[in-house]
């Protein structure tokens, strides 16, 4: 959480400090008989933290409990907050821990990697958005474009990939970054802008107007300033097609492209059917109840109700035949 969750939480001063809380938790860990568990790295000059956070694994609601218990209890705590994964505290010198588990192998490592570094994985975001790709502790998604409308994440969002070393061998990324080597913060900058998928003149331009990202992101503000000093020559690629080949998931990315396809049709049939027939053109037919349109509405509600591919029918139906139907629904609803 960055130190945010609670009003009187202060910067953890040293790595010192730092490491006498992790050794403190890693005790709990070993009384509570967890067998899986760490503190993801930062970058090796960082000097203070806003928390300290810890991940371990465990699918037993009685195990997770008792180590959420002993926590509270060593560390004196002043304040905490539960969490659907996890649970967040203040202890007695106003340092924040954030504590997350998870319930599977596979699901903690994802989790551990994705935040190692959790710096250099924000701007990895920020650099990927522009090639179609995104980055979580779910693993790599792709996104497909679709220009005629917003389409519900779900539809254009696919999973390609959720090992992590997969997915640094593909970006071409050092993958002793998820072996917890020491990288300081300048070898970070200079791991992102190598990195062929991301093109730091594109993500300027991109953010040129957009000042959110690029002014009020502090992360992508000191990378603004590092860029002018490093020289990059990166040839152009059809990253799409090397994305889809690379992990071999054409039926998947079909699967979600004719779902959005149609979506996308359903969309353009509400649309038509919309201009076709609506609350102004009943008005316009039955102007005599322009002040009752509870009645309009009461013989909309019945117009649908009597076709059940609603909007393909008023496309393909003449308009002619429509207002027949209606004037027949309004005989019945105003008799």
């Amino acid at each position: 959480m960055g130190g945010n969750a609670f009003a009187e939480a202060i910067r953890i001063p040293s790595k010192d400090i730092l490491n006498i809380l992790k050794k403190k938790i890693f005790e709990i860990m070993i009384e509570c008989n967890v067998e899986l568990y760490g503190c993801p790295p930062e970058f090796s000059d960082k000097n203070d933290f806003g928390d300290l956070d810890i991940l371990f694994m465990s699918n037993s609601k009685v195990q997770i409990d008792d180590v959420h218990r002993k926590m509270l209890t060593k560390f004196n705590c002043s304040k905490y907050t539960k969490l659907s994964n996890g649970l967040t505290f203040l202890t007695e010198d106003n340092y924040q821990i954030d504590v997350s588990h998870k319930t599977t192998t596979v699901d903690y490592w994802n989790y551990y990697r994705y935040h190692s570094y959790n710096y250099f994985h924000h701007l990895l975001g920020i650099g990927l958005k522009y090639t179609q790709l995104s980055i979580s502790d779910n693993g790599l998604n792709l996104y497909i474009k679709c220009d005629y409308c917003e389409v519900p994440k779900k539809l254009k969002r696919v999973n390609i990939c959720r090992d992590f070393k997969t997915i640094y061998k593909f970006l071409q990324l050092p993958v002793d970054m998820l072996e917890g080597a020491d990288y300081t913060k300048e070898q970070i900058h200079k791991v992102f802008l190598d990195c062929k998928w991301t093109d730091m003149p594109v993500i300027l331009k991109k953010n040129r107007k957009n000042k959110k990202v690029i002014k009020a992101t502090e992360e992508l503000k000191e990378l603004v300033q590092y860029y002018p000093n490093t020289k990059i020559n990166k040839d152009t690629f059809d990253y799409f097609s090397c994305i889809v080949d690379y992990f071999f998931v054409h039926e998947l990315v079909e699967k979600h492209q004719k779902m959005i396809d149609d979506f996308t049709h359903i969309q353009m049939l509400k649309e038509e059917a919309n201009k076709k027939l609506n609350g102004n053109i009943l008005i316009k037919w039955y102007p005599e109840l322009d002040k009752k349109r509870y009645i309009l509405g009461d013989m909309m509600r019945t117009f649908r109700k009597g076709h059940e591919d609603y909007y393909k029918y008023i496309c393909e139906t003449d308009i002619e035949q429509i207002k027949i139907e209606m004037d027949i629904i309004k005989l019945s609803i105003c008799l």
